[in-house]
């Protein structure tokens, strides 16, 4: 009967024992468990935290990318302002060029009008336009050839004919765009007709070959009168003749009456 007992207590121990010991084993892999866990979870933060200071390549690539487009449309305006600027420079120079131009223009004007002389005012006629202006020599109607000649030098050809104001000849001094007349004055050859042909010499009011009569008469005025084809200004006895071609100067005449 003791011998049962003891047998029964015995096995009740171990079965107790083994249950306590099947207890513990669960905790310690429950312990593993919760370990191993911690260090996933541990691992995954350092991941993250290092993911975060150290960006990826695409992200680099993609920061650099951002950074050079900053900077080409930093460029842009400087690169627009340049061509700006360089177009303003180009305007003024093509302004500077064109008021250059103007002036020359204008200046080439003047010195036609005045062509080297003096005379009245555009729109008006007086004795002084009946002056003939060559080089910057005056020639006046009346003048004896021979001081001419001594400021302008020789005539290309010379002709003669006899006379239809006196004993002697009448002479034709040719030179380049014009002639000039003479007549006996004693022993003295006396200027009493220049005839200009040339588009190259104008009065000293700048008619010369080619312009109309509308032009004429802005220049000189309506006190005209018209004999044949010519337009005549005249003062006393001596005149300046344009002789029109329907409506365009072909001629400009300077005459004495005498």
């Amino acid at each position: 009967m003791k011998k049962k007992f003891y047998a029964i207590v015995m096995t009740a121990l171990t079965v107790m024992s083994a249950a306590a010991f099947s207890a513990c084993g669960d905790e310690s892999d429950s312990t593993a468990d919760e370990a191993a866990t911690t260090g996933v979870v541990t691992m995954a933060e350092e991941t993250e935290v290092t993911t975060t200071i150290a960006p990826t390549t695409e992200e680099v690539t993609e920061q650099e990318t951002t950074k050079k487009a900053e900077s080409s449309e930093t460029t842009v305006p400087s690169t627009a302002s340049s061509a700006t600027s360089a177009q303003s420079s180009q305007t003024s120079k093509a302004q500077s060029t064109q008021s250059s131009k103007t002036s020359s223009a204008a200046a080439s004007s003047a010195a036609a009008l005045s062509n080297a002389g003096s005379s009245a005012a555009a729109g008006t006629f007086s004795s002084s336009d009946v002056v003939f202006i060559y080089n910057g020599v005056s020639i006046n109607l009346g003048d004896n050839m021979s001081n001419v000649i001594s400021k302008i030098g020789n005539a290309s050809s010379v002709t003669s004919a006899p006379s239809c104001h006196g004993v002697g000849e009448d002479k034709t001094y040719t030179y380049s765009g014009f002639e000039i007349y003479t007549c006996p004055n004693g022993s003295e050859d006396m200027i009493i007709e220049i005839m200009v042909t040339s588009s190259s010499i104008s009065t000293q009011k700048g008619i010369k070959v080619g312009p109309s009569k509308s032009d004429v008469i802005a220049q000189y005025g309506k006190n005209y009168t018209t004999s044949g084809y010519y337009y005549v200004y005249a003062s006393g006895t001596k005149s300046i003749q344009f002789f029109m071609s329907g409506d365009t100067v072909e001629q400009v005449d300077y005459y004495y009456d005498v």
